[in-house]
């Protein structure tokens, strides 16, 4: 079967929040300097199981859920092209990842990975 790793994604409003390490990551959530993506979407980043990933030292599968939408990464070879006429937010990236589920894909979170999203302003459609 296929695999996609990711870490779990976080969120910052300025690029010097930043952290570099796990470590220094979960040093930021304690903190409330950093936010973990779920709070704001959880359907699209839940099945991740951020707690889990906390304390984990090891990659570990999740089951994909309907509205999942992770960061990932993996080889070219079979992976599902974006549909063509989504324009705009919302649905491009849930619908991949129902594809790549329902064609055998594995998903797997990497221990030490993670994603840092900056906050920015509105989308345009």
């Amino acid at each position: 079967t296929n695999s996609k790793q990711r870490g779990p994604s976080q969120v910052v409003d300025d690029v010097s929040m930043i952290p570099k390490t796990k470590d220094a990551l979960l040093e930021a959530i304690s903190k409330s300097e950093v936010a973990p993506f779920h709070v704001y979407f959880k359907p699209g980043h839940g099945p991740t199981n951020y707690t889990k990933w906390y304390d984990t030292i090891s990659p570990y599968a999740v089951d994909y859920d309907y509205l999942y939408e992770p960061y990932v990464i993996c080889r070219n070879e079979g992976v599902p092209s974006f549909f063509p006429s989504f324009r705009g937010f919302a649905f491009n990236k849930m619908s991949f990842f129902m594809e790549a589920h329902y064609l055998g894909f594995n998903f797997i979170i990497l221990q030490d990975l993670f994603v840092v999203h900056m906050n920015h302003g509105g989308r345009k459609g």
